[in-house]
């Protein structure tokens, strides 16, 4: 049983204890500034400024696009191949679109008329067909272009 006149423990308190960690690797000394003298001196005989660089393609260059892409050009030129023939195409979206229209409100159209004295026959079979002419008037017309 517990002595309710006992004096209560101290409290315990929690938290995560600080660790002393040890870098991998020592810090890097800082970096060197160079001057541009030094630098150039660093590079070599390479960078020399005085010595020019090539400034157009040799005309035998086997390698010279340019050239290559000109003389290729210029046969196509020549026989004809440069010339784009634009056909126009007739749609084939009208076509479509009065197929679609035309089955689907003849289907719907006859159970329209063969449930004739059944009102929700009717009503279903006449809802279809104004839901699918808006269906496909909105497709065909507003979403999908031309093909």
């Amino acid at each position: 049983m517990v002595d309710p006149d006992a004096p209560e423990p101290p409290r315990r308190t929690y938290g995560l204890k600080r660790r002393e960690t040890e870098p991998a690797e020592s810090p890097a000394p800082p970096p060197q500034v160079l001057s541009a003298g030094e630098m150039a001196k660093l590079a070599g005989d390479h960078h020399d400024p005085k010595v020019p660089a090539p400034a157009a393609p040799r005309g035998d260059d086997p390698n010279d696009v340019v050239s290559v892409r000109q003389q290729l050009r210029n046969r196509e030129r020549a026989d004809g191949r440069d010339r784009i023939e634009i056909k126009e195409r007739k749609s084939r979206r009208k076509r479509d679109y009065w197929i679609l229209m035309t089955a689907s409100n003849l289907l719907f159209g006859t159970i329209l008329v063969i449930g004739w004295g059944n009102i929700v026959m009717m009503i279903y079979a006449f809802s279809a067909m104004v839901l699918l002419s808006m269906g496909f008037t909105w497709v065909m017309w507003f979403i999908m272009s031309d093909y």
